[in-house]
C-alpha cells in the first residue's frame, strides 16, 4: 500500500511539472547506468571497504555484480518552490540475485525547509562524509527505508539575530521491511542543531534521536502502537500502564539510538575544515554521560582550490564502557542490539549506523560493539581528470558484553547482576584488523568514467581478505538545467 502510495505521488508531480513547464525553470532529468564488479581473491569473501558503506548493495560474501539505474525525471522550480524527484533501480548478481528499487521519491522545498516522501537514504550526524568511517546514528552502510521526513534543508537563522544564531530541525517516520524478528516495526527520527555563526567560523550542537517502536513480537505480541504511543516516543517517555511489556513502562518506549553532536566548522575561500564529537547514547545513563568516552571523534579537511591532496579525513571510535559501572564488564549496553527488537539497529542485514559493528542475519544478534578503531582517509587529484582515494581502517575489536564472560551460559544482562570478576580480561579476546582499499577515477569523457579499487583486511584472528572492484558510469541522458 505503501508504495502505490509512492508511485502515485511521484507521477501525479510528474505529470504537474510537464502541465507547467512554460511558466518555470524545467530539467527534462537525467539518467546514468552504472555497472560495477567486486571480486575476493585471496578468500570467499571482500574486504572491509569494498562492502562497508555501498548503501547495502554489496554482499561481504563471493563475487558481486550489481548494475545501478539511477534516474531523476523532474527537477521543477518556480520562484523559492522547487520539486525534485528520483528513482534508482539496482539488480545485484552473486551469492543474492535481486532486482530492487533502492530509491524512488519527491522532494519538495519551498525556500529553507521542504518534505520528503518515498523510499530514500538518509544519514545522520555531522561527522558523515566521502571517506568517513560512518556516523554512528545514520551511515551510508544500509539500504533506503520507506518514510517521510519535514524539516528545515539547512541552518536559517532566528528572528532578529542578525544570522548570528541559527537552527537546523527536522523529523522522519519510517517503516522497516518485513524480514526482521519484529514485523512491521516502525522508525521515529528527529535531530535539533544550533549553531553560532562567526563566519567563518561556526559552533554547532546538537542531539539526533532515533526510536524503533511498534510491530509485532514472536514472542510477546504487539507493541505499543498507538497515537499516544507515538507521542511517548516523541518524548523518550516509557509506556502507558496497558502494555504486555514491563520493561516498556520503565525505561523509553521502544530501542533508542541517540547522540549529542558537537562540531566546530571553519568555511572559508580556501579550505573547509570540520571537527566534531558525537557522544553516543542507547540508555538512561547515556543522557548523564555515564559513558562519555564512548562515541566519535573526526577531522575533516578540504582545499577547495584542488591541489593534488585535495582532502584529508581522520575517525577515532571508542564503544568500551556502554554505561557499565566501574564493577561491571565492558559492552553491558550491547549497542545496536535489543531485547526485544533483535534485529537490532539494521536494515535488510545491514548495519544502519557505523558499519565497524557488525551483524550476523542468522542469528539476528550483533557480534561485535566492544572497539577502539582509528581511520584515515586520503583523496589525490594528480589532474581533473584523475582522483585517487586512500582508506586505512585499524581497529581493535572484543566481542560483545556477553563474549567476555568467563561462564558462556550467562549473559550480561543476568540477576543477580555480573561484576567484573566473573569476566575474562579483555585484551585476552583481542582482535586486531588491519582493513586498506585504494580508489583510482578517471573521468575518460565528459558522460564516462572508470574506476578501479583494490583492498586488504590483514586479520589477526582469521583469514587475510584480497578483493578488486571494477566500475563504469556512463549518463545516458545528461542534465539540461542551467545553473
Amino acid at each position: 500500500m505503501v508504495a502505490r502510495i509512492i508511485v502515485g505521488i511521484f507521477f501525479l508531480i510528474t505529470a504537474f511539472n510537464f502541465g507547467n513547464e512554460v511558466q518555470a525553470q524545467f530539467d527534462q532529468g537525467q539518467l546514468m547506468v552504472e555497472s560495477r564488479i567486486y571480486a575476493p581473491i585471496s578468500s570467499g569473501k571482500l574486504p572491509f571497504w569494498m562492502w562497508a558503506n555501498q548503501r547495502g548493495k554489496v554482499n561481504e560474501e563471493g563475487i558481486n555484480a550489481i548494475q545501478d539505474f539511477t534516474y531523476r525525471p523532474l527537477d521543477y522550480s518556480k520562484g523559492a518552490f522547487n520539486i525534485e524527484s528520483g528513482m534508482d533501480v539496482t539488480l545485484s548478481n552473486g551469492v543474492d540475485h535481486s532486482l530492487n528499487i533502492s530509491q524512488l521519491y519527491a522532494d519538495l522545498t519551498y525556500k529553507k525547509v521542504g518534505a520528503k516522501v518515498g523510499r530514500f537514504f538518509q544519514t545522520q550526524g555531522l561527522n558523515d562524509g566521502e571517506l568517513a568511517i560512518g556516523s554512528m546514528m545514520k551511515s551510508r552502510n544500509a539500504g533506503a527505508l520507506i518514510g517521510a521526513s519535514a524539516g528545515t534543508t539547512q541552518f536559517n537563522s532566528f528572528p532578529l539575530a542578525q544570522g548570528y544564531f541559527r537552527y537546523h530541525v527536522g523529523i522522519s517516520h519510517f517503516w522497516f521491511e518485513d524480514d526482521r524478528y519484529v514485523e512491521n516495526a516502525l522508525l521515529h527520527s528527529k535531530f535539533l542543531y544550533l549553531q553560532i555563526d562567526l563566519s567563518p567560523l561556526k559552533l554547532t550542537g546538537g542531539i539526533v534521536h532515533n526510536a524503533m517502536w511498534g510491530g509485532v513480537s514472536p514472542d510477546v505480541g504487539q507493541m505499543p502502537q498507538s497515537f499516544n504511543d507515538y507521542l511517548r516516543v516523541i518524548f523518550a517517555q516509557g509506556a502507558g500502564n496497558d502494555t504486555n511489556v514491563d520493561a516498556e513502562r520503565t525505561n523509553a518506549l521502544g530501542n533508542s539510538i541517540a547522540a549529542y553532536d558537537y562540531g566546530i566548522l571553519w568555511d572559508s575561500e580556501r579550505i573547509d575544515m570540520k571537527i566534531t564529537r558525537l557522544f553516543y547514547i542507547e540508555d538512561i545513563p547515556g543522557v548523564y554521560y555515564r559513558s562519555g568516552w564512548d562515541g566519535q571523534w573526526s577531522f575533516d579537511l578540504l582545499f577547495k582550490n584542488r591541489p593534488f591532496v585535495s582532502r584529508i579525513r581522520y575517525d577515532y571510535v571508542y564503544t568500551i564502557r556502554q554505561d557499565s559501572k566501574v564493577s561491571q564488564p565492558d559492552g553491558r549496553a550491547d549497542y545496536y542490539h535489543h531485547y526485544i527488537y533483535q534485529s537490532g539497529w539494521t536494515n535488510q542485514g545491514y548495519v544502519i549506523g557505523m558499519p565497524l559493528i557488525t551483524f550476523d542475519e542468522a542469528t539476528n544478534t550483533i557480534t561485535n560493539n566492544v572497539l577502539v578503531a582509528q581511520s584515515f582517509g586520503l583523496e589525490l587529484t594528480p589532474s581533473y581528470k584523475t582522483s585517487v582515494q586512500l582508506l586505512a581502517t585499524y581497529s581493535r575489536n572484543y566481542g560483545t558484553c556477553d563474549d567476555i564472560l568467563i561462564d558462556e551460559n550467562r549473559t550480561c544482562l543476568s540477576k543477580p547482576k555480573i561484576l567484573l570478576e566473573d569476566a575474562h580480561p579483555r585484551n585476552t579476546l583481542q582482535n586486531n584488523i588491519l582493513s586498506t582499499n585504494i580508489i583510482m577515477s578517471y573521468q575518460y569523457a565528459e558522460h564516462l568514467s572508470f574506476t578501479l579499487s583494490l583492498g586488504f583486511d590483514s586479520i589477526e584472528m582469521g583469514k587475510n581478505r584480497t578483493g578488486i572492484g571494477i566500475g563504469i558510469r556512463y549518463t545516458i541522458w545528461p542534465s539540461n538545467k542551467s545553473e
